[in-house]
């Protein structure tokens, strides 16, 4: 039977979460739902879980990992239903957390709203937020908004720049348009990616305060050096992909200042070395997509300026620039 939405879980070696995850989907009030695991080559034997205790999930084996972004492309690919739902393996939604999404997204596919974020908190705190939706700054800072922040700061919806794929509800017509997820990102920023293609495109993106899910966090944690390399890659090809020529020269100083940043905090100079190099390897490749992304634009430039904050975390190296508004976000990037 054709569902409404397919909720879509990218898993590596995520078995002890996925319990807690799944009683959270059997919970929600919404039913109209199929539930994909795309496993991507998990060790810690995923996969003989699923299939014991949760044979009504749809299961893709993937041999290797692939990484988030093409685990969810996979997922995307064998559903037909006309929303989408991405959902991190360790995290276990309230019962009205789909419910409420499915309410904010609504059914009119005209609704230039393309996808909707969720108010993520955090497990064992969930009076402080997790995430309520991803941020990015001119320093290159990924930020999740509100982190550490009591819930109530956070009780109103609004327009965002992009939803956390951890907990987010896609319009189909919204995914194929902008192109779904960049599997060559791998894992980080992918997300973040997809947010700013549909904005370029003229697609909004909601938060939705009452679609309150609970995070535990790390639930498949990189390695370090890994986490630092495809972080440092991917910050140049978001920039290069999506912003552009014109507020990426107006914006270059704080651009080569957040590089030297987190070259400087992470402490990891040949993962970081590595993945500058990789970005730059591709770099021609991504500006040529850039140029055809914004020969497609729906919004002026000065309107996607408006859309990344002057500086997040970082100290300001310039007196003119804006300090963060409280709770504005964390940086998830360090």
């Amino acid at each position: 039977m054709t569902r409404d939405i397919t909720i879509i879980i990218p898993n590596w070696n995520g078995r002890h979460w996925l319990a807690d995850c799944l009683e959270g989907l059997e919970q929600q009030t919404y039913r109209q739902f199929e539930t994909v695991i795309v496993d991507n080559g998990s060790s810690d034997g995923s996969v003989e879980w699923i299939r014991q205790h949760a044979p009504h999930v749809r299961l893709i084996e993937n041999v290797n990992n692939t990484g988030f972004a093409a685990a969810a492309n996979a997922g995307i690919a064998v559903s037909e239903a006309p929303l989408v739902a991405l959902l991190n393996n360790d995290t276990v939604p309230s019962p009205s957390w789909l419910e409420a999404l499915v309410s904010a997204l609504g059914s009119n596919a005209a609704d230039r709203v393309g996808s909707v974020a969720s108010c993520m908190v955090h497990y064992d705190d969930p009076k402080t937020i997790e995430n309520a939706g991803d941020q990015v700054t001119w320093q290159g800072e990924a930020l999740k908004r509100g982190r550490g922040r009591p819930i109530a700061e956070f009780s109103d919806s609004r327009d965002i720049l992009s939803a956390c794929a951890g907990a987010a509800l896609y319009r189909r017509s919204f995914l194929d348009k902008a192109g779904g997820f960049d599997a060559d990102f791998f894992a980080y920023l992918e997300d973040v990616d997809l947010g700013m293609r549909g904005q370029v495109l003229g697609y909004r993106c909601q938060y939705v305060p009452e679609a309150r899910i609970s995070h535990k966090g790390h639930g498949s944690k990189m390695p370090s050096a890994t986490y630092v390399r495809l972080v440092t890659r991917n910050r140049y090809w978001l920039f290069w992909k999506n912003v552009p020529p014109e507020l990426r020269k107006l914006h270059r100083a704080s651009i080569l200042y957040g590089s030297f940043c987190f070259f400087a905090l992470s402490r990891r100079p040949l993962a970081w070395l590595q993945g500058a190099t990789q970005a730059y390897k591709r770099k021609s490749e991504m500006l040529a997509f850039n140029r055809t992304l914004w020969a497609k634009h729906q919004i002026s430039e000065p309107q996607f300026e408006s859309m990344l904050e002057p500086r997040g975390t970082l100290p300001s190296f310039h007196r003119r620039e804006q300090t963060p508004k409280p709770g504005e976000g964390q940086s998830h990037a360090f």
